[in-house]
């Protein structure tokens, strides 16, 4: 007896994870997503049917779709007031990693600088030398780009500036506790303003402040 291939194993799991549903609908109350767009595509129990309809390929990957998935925050309340006890957890990733798409040359030059902070930091204050912002946005816009090129530029932050001193803080009284301090990716460039506001804070609050190295 020949192996089912890895893929339509993952499709079979998928579409028997999806028949647990019985679309009750008593996840709707807990979905944030829901009770802010009151659609049902945006529901667990909405999602769960058009991870179903993609896996038997009654419907094809369209961005629209494909959207509605990629809005589910993963909090899993959904999962935890299921009466019939659906994996929606093991079902939104599997339906994720079918309709994942390979990245281009664009994304994998992101996915290359968002591994390297320093890389963030150098480029930004190298746009902001040779003012990029301006130049090329106007340049997109003449050349009728201004919805691509134009509109990612327009996207960029500003580097934030910061004091020429640490910034200084009274520790509150009693024992010191410790707090690391995720700095992220493009935010430990772009958010130096905010992460210095955090230390100030946390040291007033009586914590010891420290950032893991390797983040």
């Amino acid at each position: 007896m020949s192996a089912i291939p890895p893929a339509r194993a993952a499709t079979l799991e998928l579409l028997n994870l999806a028949d647990q549903c019985v679309l009750c609908g008593l996840c709707l109350p807990a979905c944030p997503t829901y009770r802010v767009g009151r659609t049902e595509a945006e529901s667990p129990r909405g999602r769960i049917t058009l991870a179903r309809a993609l896996a038997a390929g009654e419907i094809g990957p369209q961005s629209s779709a494909l959207a509605h998935l990629d809005h589910c925050l993963g909090c899993l309340s959904c999962e935890r007031v299921c009466p019939s006890g659906v994996q929606y957890e093991r079902l939104i990733d599997l339906s994720r990693r079918e309709t994942a798409r390979p990245p281009d040359r664009l994304q994998r030059l992101i996915y290359a600088l968002i591994a390297r902070p320093r890389w963030i930091h150098a480029l930004a204050r190298l746009g902001e030398a040779l003012r990029l912002p301006r130049w090329l946005g106007a340049m997109a816009g003449r050349r009728g780009r201004a919805s691509g090129l134009a509109r990612w530029i327009a996207l960029l932050p500003r580097l934030p500036d910061l004091p020429p001193l640490p910034l200084s803080a009274t520790p509150a009284a009693g024992e010191r506790r410790r707090i690391g301090l995720f700095l992220g990716c493009v935010a430990s460039a772009f958010d130096r303003d905010t992460h210095a506001a955090a230390r100030q804070l946390l040291a007033a609050l009586g914590y010891t402040v420290s950032e893991p190295p390797g983040q």
